[in-house]
């Protein structure tokens, strides 16, 4: 889906997207992906039986820099949220994060703000703060989390196709030179879906598309996406997701 989601309701994406997103989840999830570089494992809690919906999430990527120095970055997240009125939800993500670059080990803390608003049940409007506590000074710039903001839009039309659009700002919340994300997604049969979707990061010069099939059963799915370079640095990579509810 090129990224974009942060108004659209995803078991796997709430800790890294939109947190505010939990709240419109049903039951139990674990959902998990897997890369050449990357792995990551979630799970989320949003049963009757809980106060506040909850989601946890553990994530890796090993990769090299410009000059293929090894680097390994290592992430935990732990996402709340609630309504704060009628069609509208907050979410907070906290996040531990540890960058392993040069033989040196460097730790960050921040968080993310994000609010979800459905005025309908099929059209969705989202503004998500990241990091908001800042950038640690002891870590190199190009390791930093760095503050960002971004608006997302979902509207699924007649239950058969999904629209997604999203816009990040660059560092500091600069909105001169941002990342726009679209998407769409339709279902080819009771179980099937078909997605495609465009990236574009003006400030970086990068280029993406996607697209992707995935199953999607009363308790276990599983997706299969592709992501393509068409400008810039090589971003090329295959990916396999699991999903399962209970």
């Amino acid at each position: 889906m090129g990224g974009a989601g942060r108004a659209a309701v995803e078991a796997g994406d709430v800790n890294y997207l939109n947190p505010a997103g939990l709240v419109h989840l049903k039951g139990r999830f674990i959902y998990t992906t897997l890369s050449k570089e990357d792995l990551s494992l979630s799970l989320s809690e949003v049963s009757r039986e809980v106060i506040v919906p909850a989601s946890f999430s553990y994530f890796q990527r090993r990769t090299k820099d410009d000059l293929n120095r090894d680097l390994r970055w290592q992430e935990t997240r732990l996402s709340l949220a609630d309504f704060v009125m009628n069609k509208l939800s907050m979410g907070v993500t906290g996040i531990l994060s540890s960058i392993t670059f040069n033989d040196i080990k460097y730790n960050q803390t921040n968080g993310n703000l994000g609010f979800f608003l459905t005025p309908t049940d099929h059209f969705g409007i989202a503004t998500v703060f990241y990091n908001v506590f800042g950038s640690a000074d002891n870590v190199p710039e190009g390791l930093r989390l760095l503050p960002k903001t971004a608006v997302g839009f979902n509207y699924i039309f007649q239950n058969f196709l999904r629209l997604r659009f999203d816009v990040l700002s660059a560092v500091h919340n600069n909105f001169g030179k941002p990342t726009t994300m679209a998407g769409f997604e339709t279902l080819v049969n009771q179980w099937l879906i078909a997605r495609i979707g465009h990236q574009n990061d003006i400030l970086a010069h990068r280029e993406l598309v996607t697209a992707g099939v995935g199953f999607n059963g009363p308790v276990f799915s599983a997706n299969y996406a592709y992501q393509g370079s068409i400008k810039g640095a090589n971003f090329n990579r295959h990916s396999i997701d699991l999903f399962f509810s209970f």
